[in-house]
């Protein structure tokens, strides 16, 4: 086994969202500020999620699956929002929601697999890094938080940006809290000193024993979702109601690899997105904690512009994103990407999302963004100082 392999084995290991048994002596933090990023796993297809609905050039590649124009949202003279993405209106409507546009990176990749590692890692293209954004930030910025681990990672077992030494809790709920009390005992000390992968296990293992005692739970008034998504939610929403010091957090929602029967199953999982969102944003502003929560989505990829023959969409290249909070500078960021330019079938991104990157590290944790990124990217002004 080699110490990437360890790293990531001790930074994964997992605790139940069922049964927290907690002391009483885990100590309730200060309220500080909360960074959710949400994965659309799979990539959502953007052009189907905020429409140019006025467009014809849409409506021609896309003859049995685009959206018709009276079943949509408007939100400008020529672009309109997924109908089943109603809840977020009066997001909109108060200017708390941004839409960043033609979001991607140069030379895309259309594997699945490395895409959302140039994603995960903020890596260029042809760059293979070995540590997440986040793993990076904290390293080098965490001792700003008190948190009880480095971040939550809620709706899949992988690391993702927080991949490398970061100490970030996976939490599942198909194992019981007393296996984080056993995995610890079972990796066994290197006879030898100069084992620096396997001391290194056993020393995040023990302080992610320990970081399990600082989760608290509360419940929460709010009406959530019953889906995997708003369940989630609105376990993370419990324990900072519960006081448990949470300062990152990741929530995965999967099945957006659209390749067949695209308009139903967009339609709920667009739906699944907007009405978790809302509930957490909701309990956020009952914790009165809204001003202090910026949520971001990400994904691989968009979609390719042109449908295939099952009534679906292949892997594309940009994206539109959502950035989300009380701080939120709402509006459109960067232009539409053309219709009548693409590249081999493809839109052109116009929004490098390292400058997303950037902007959340310069903006919302005042920290420097080349230390992390390793050059610096343009912000786009889309929190408020």
């Amino acid at each position: 086994m080699d110490r990437r392999h360890f790293l990531q084995l001790s930074s994964a290991l997992a605790i139940s969202a069922g049964s927290m048994g907690l002391p009483a002596f885990a100590k309730a933090a200060p309220k500080k500020s909360l960074f959710l990023l949400i994965e659309l796993k799979g990539g959502n297809d953007g052009l189907n999620t905020l429409v140019p609905y006025k467009d014809p050039l849409y409506f021609s590649a896309r003859p049995t699956i685009s959206l018709s124009a009276d079943t949509l949202l408007p939100v400008s003279d020529s672009l309109a929002l997924h109908h089943s993405l109603s809840a977020l209106l009066p997001q909109w409507d108060t200017k708390q929601l941004a839409l960043l546009q033609g979001v991607g990176y140069p030379a895309p990749n259309f594997s699945h697999f490395r895409s959302i590692d140039i994603w995960d890692t903020a890596s260029n293209s042809n760059q293979y890094l070995q540590e997440g954004w986040l793993s990076r930030f904290v390293q080098t910025n965490g001792k700003q938080f008190n948190q009880i681990a480095d971040g939550l990672i809620f709706g899949t077992d992988t690391l993702g940006p927080f991949a490398g030494k970061s100490n970030a809790l996976v939490i599942s709920k198909n194992l019981k809290l007393e296996t984080l009390d056993e995995q610890p005992t079972m990796i066994q000390p290197a006879s030898s000193s100069k084992n620096d992968a396997l001391a290194h296990l056993n020393a995040v293992s023990a302080e992610l024993n320990q970081a399990k005692y600082g989760l608290r739970k509360q419940d929460v008034a709010t009406n959530f979702p019953n889906s995997t998504f708003g369940n989630d939610l609105k376990l993370l929403a419990s324990y900072l109601a519960g006081g448990s010091e949470i300062n990152i957090a990741r929530v995965s929602l999967s099945g957006f690899d659209t390749h067949t029967n695209q308009l139903s199953r967009q339609k709920r999982l667009l739906q699944e997105f907007a009405e978790g969102i809302t509930a957490f944003s909701e309990e956020m502003k009952q914790q009165n904690r809204w001003d202090d929560t910026l949520i971001l989505t990400y994904a691989e990829f968009g979609r390719r512009v042109k449908e295939n023959q099952s009534g679906g969409t292949d892997h594309g290249t940009a994206n539109v994103h959502f950035a989300l909070g009380g701080r939120v500078k709402g509006g459109f960021y960067g232009n539409t990407p053309s219709l009548a330019q693409l590249d081999n079938g493809n839109l052109v991104a116009n929004i490098d999302f390292r400058q997303i990157y950037a902007t959340v590290l310069s903006q919302w944790w005042q920290t420097s963004p080349t230390k992390v990124l390793g050059k610096p990217f343009e912000n786009i002004p889309f929190i408020l100082s």
